[in-house]
């Protein structure tokens, strides 16, 4: 089949070859959607606003909600205690709610949807980032190679029906920081493998 695609497709001084993209699923409609000739395939993630028929729903017409005047983070600091010891969370309030769906809005679009039948269900990372440098002395790790850079073998696996709808779900849930978790985590990469370098993800 490998072989045989190509050369059904090509022509006399125009020949195809299949390539590896990086991105493997078992649901078709989401290998079309990113991989596809529609205009999904190039705009993952918050970036498929773009993409969509409605122009004027983009995210340079989001307005933002203002950050409470006092700075503070109610949630982090407001604790109750139970009468055994243990400590809960208050509920967050309307406004935090509010501003954390509009951080998912704005990085992940109208993509990442429980519902939008087009889950990838493994994506896998390695991340090969420059560790920030520290001393020998005993406070820190010796680095290796001749430059004195150390960049630390971690690998990340995300494991579900749908990856980026439940990473989404996590934004919103005020688990994962929607502000300043990389791009990658929204699926605008398109791609199911790779590899983190100096902030970037690649193969």
């Amino acid at each position: 089949m490998l072989d045989g695609i190509p050369k059904a497709f090509s022509r006399p001084r125009e020949r195809y070859k299949l390539g590896a993209t990086r991105l493997s699923a078992r649901n078709l409609d989401a290998l079309c959607d990113l991989r596809g000739g529609g205009r999904t395939n190039e705009a993952a993630g918050g970036w498929g606003i773009y993409a969509g028929e409605d122009v004027a729903d983009n995210p340079l017409h989001i307005v933002p909600v203002p950050s409470p005047d006092s700075g503070i983070d109610v949630e982090e600091v407001a604790e109750v205690r139970k009468p055994a010891g243990f400590k809960r969370r208050l509920e967050p309030s309307e406004e935090t709610v509010k501003r954390r769906k509009l951080v998912a809005k704005g990085r992940f679009g109208n993509s990442a949807r429980v519902d939008d039948g087009l889950g990838i269900e493994r994506l896998d990372v390695r991340m090969e980032d420059l560790h920030p440098p520290t001393n020998s002395d005993g406070n820190g790790r010796e680095h290796d190679g001749e430059d004195g850079e150390w960049r630390p073998d971690i690998r990340i696996t995300f494991h579900g029906s749908h990856v980026f709808a439940g990473i989404r779900t996590l934004v919103e849930q005020g688990i994962v920081d929607g502000e300043r978790m990389p791009g990658w985590m929204t699926g605008e990469e398109g791609v199911s493998v790779g590899v983190v370098r100096d902030g970037r993800l690649g193969s």
